[in-house]
């Protein structure tokens, strides 16, 4: 028994003759040149002065965020690590 499974196409298939669309930008296209630099010294100011209290909202976001997926994923063991945290 040779049989296919699967039968075979008997005629090819013809491309079609259509263009192809033009591909799009990946990076936003909007930003000037000196928006972007205006925005790299305004957080490089920010960070010099604001570094400590950056950081420190930075890992209280991170850590509710990793108990919010931890909550989500392992519920018993997110309550056990927020009892003890």
């Amino acid at each position: 028994m040779n049989r296919r499974l699967v039968p075979m196409p008997t005629k090819k298939s013809r491309r079609s003759k259509t263009t192809t669309a033009p591909v799009a930008a990946i990076a936003p296209s909007g930003l000037k040149t000196w928006q972007t630099f205006a925005f790299l010294i305004v957080a490089a100011v920010l960070w010099h002065y604001l570094r400590g209290l950056l950081i420190v909202v930075g890992m209280v976001a991170g850590l509710f965020w990793c108990l919010n997926w931890l909550f989500h994923r392992f519920p018993r063991t997110g309550y056990f690590v927020l009892v003890v945290v």
